[in-house]
């Protein structure tokens, strides 16, 4: 019997087939520039990432709900199992994210958005996207505080749809918008490098390593001993986690790179 491990990275092997077979409608040039990408992620993951362009835009439709959040853009999309479908080869495609990492006694709360999302959505999108991802975020801390360690998936999926709805009411976003915005991440997940989210989270905690001292500004201290004890346990477990993510991207890019060559649009 294998290990849950052992499952996830068959199942990432398994992936790149269908990851591979979303970039057949793109030119020989955008092939090219996406396995570029990708070559470059494997050797600098940190690059994944880059500071936020236009923060004041981000800010003004938020005001005080970005107070002590890092804002960071990625070229990329994030996909992971389907929290909606249990059908092989169905993918659930993050262009936005939320993440909390404890990095040398600090706690660092990051939201990172799709540079080409924030360059297509209108103010309302994003301001329901960005209030998807804090809802969640303040979910999970609640439950966190309380003494969950581990979600299953049913907890995800429900967090996930109870944060929508709240989003949805709270940024004024139409059901013509929310359609404008399923055809953008359809768009998005046949035109950017498509990354396991496993990798992202590893990616997003090297760029953290990396520029610690630009943005130390954004860590703040365990609110108590309880808080404290998590953080350490939970930064020894994910540095643990670094390196399994690392071969299985590396697993990934390989299968990948070989699909797209025997399917004759590398």
């Amino acid at each position: 019997m294998q290990s849950p491990r052992d499952d996830y990275k068959q199942w990432i092997r398994l992936s790149a087939r269908d990851v591979a077979s979303a970039f057949r409608g793109l030119s020989p040039s955008d092939r090219k520039r996406i396995r570029k990408q990708y070559a470059g992620f494997r050797s600098h993951p940190a690059g994944m990432f880059s500071e936020l362009r236009d923060r004041e835009r981000i800010a003004g439709l938020l005001g005080d709900g970005l107070s002590g959040i890092l804002v960071l853009e990625t070229g990329t999309v994030a996909f992971n199992t389907s929290l909606f479908s249990d059908a092989p080869g169905i993918f659930d495609y993050a262009f936005a994210m939320n993440r909390r990492y404890f990095i040398e006694g600090m706690w660092f709360s990051i939201i990172t958005l799709n540079s080409t999302f924030i360059d297509n959505a209108n103010d309302r999108v994003l301001k329901y996207t960005i209030h998807h991802e804090l809802f969640q975020k303040q979910m999970y801390e609640e439950r966190i505080a309380q003494g969950t360690k581990k979600f299953d998936h049913e907890e995800k999926r429900l967090i996930n749809i109870e944060a929508k709805r709240k989003a949805t009411a709270s940024s004024g976003v139409t059901e013509e918008d929310l359609l404008n915005e399923k055809m953008m991440m359809l768009n998005l997940s046949t035109s950017c490098p498509l990354v396991p989210k496993s990798f992202t989270d590893t990616a997003l905690f090297h760029y953290l390593r990396e520029n610690l001292e630009k943005i130390r500004q954004f860590g703040v201290k365990s609110r108590n001993e309880q808080e404290q004890r998590l953080g350490e346990e939970l930064s020894r477990d994910f540095s643990e986690w670094l390196g399994f993510a690392q071969e299985v991207f590396v697993s990934f890019y390989g299968e990948l790179e070989r699909h797209m060559t025997e399917e004759g649009y590398a």
